[in-house]
């Protein structure tokens, strides 16, 4: 029994993922312009997890505060 997508499914699908990629990654920039700072958006299934990166502890405490304003 064949259990693949017909191309038309498999195109939507796909078009689909892109068109998430693409808010994603429209998100990470927006996150990476506010901390001033790599960020990534890591999906897996319904959630994820975001990853900020920083170089030193000065830079952590920069970062956490500009996300808890304080």
């Amino acid at each position: 029994m064949d259990r693949t997508l017909p191309a038309s499914d498999a195109r939507a699908d796909a078009a689909t993922a892109k068109v998430g990629d693409v808010h994603v990654r429209a998100a990470e920039d927006r996150l990476k312009l506010a901390l001033g700072t790599r960020v990534r958006i890591v999906r897996k299934g319904k959630g994820g997890r975001i990853e900020i990166d920083f170089g030193n502890e000065n830079e952590l405490i920069r970062i956490f505060e500009a996300l808890t304003d304080k």
